[in-house]
């Protein structure tokens, strides 16, 4: 029979910290004679990750499509061929936890360019790991030393005003492993 023309449809290895920011590219790979259109449907593990956004290299995106999903769509006059192209690109909020958060294609369609007929596939899983970064007592501010800037901050989370923490740094007052960050 005929080959198949997608041979994978998934995600790229995603790598972050807990209460940071993740991009995950959704991957395609495909044959002669291409894929004319596509979607597809990505479900996420609300307890680690949060969609804030979302981009489709070839047509359109919805990181609020429906609870957990973010939704990718396109058509193309020029079909879609090539190895592990980007489709698109979920951009998640991860949550406190450490570990592994799991992405799931719930749904897709692909379309063969020269046949229009339908093309099937196995899509892929995708893991987003998610690892503190080390910790150094009364670093604030996760600069990587103890300063006077990290009291500052420290002293404004306390009074409920923004600590200025880096993005991928645990905020003053959250469970840090197995103390609160900032407990001095």
């Amino acid at each position: 029979g005929p080959q198949p023309v997608v041979t994978s449809l998934g995600f790229g290895a995603t790598f972050g910290a807990p209460y940071s920011e993740v991009t995950v590219p959704l991957l395609i790979t495909a044959s002669e004679p291409g894929i004319a259109a596509w979607a597809a449907e990505v479900s996420y593990d609300p307890a680690a990750l949060t969609a804030t956004g979302c981009t489709s290299l070839f047509g359109y995106c919805n990181a609020t499509f429906a609870p957990n999903t973010v939704r990718f769509t396109g058509a193309l006059l020029i079909p879609i061929l090539g190895s592990d192209l980007i489709l698109g690109q979920i951009t998640f909020a991860t949550g406190p936890a450490e570990g592994q958060a799991q992405l799931t294609i719930t749904d897709y369609e692909l379309y063969n360019a020269q046949t229009t007929a339908a093309e099937s596939v196995t899509p892929g899983v995708g893991l987003v790991t998610l690892t503190a970064p080390p910790h150094i007592q009364g670093d604030i501010n996760c600069s990587g030393a103890v300063a006077t800037n990290d009291v500052t901050a420290y002293l404004a989370a306390l009074s409920g005003l923004d600590s200025g923490t880096s993005p991928g740094c645990t905020p003053p007052g959250a469970q840090y492993r197995t103390h609160l960050w900032g407990d001095l």
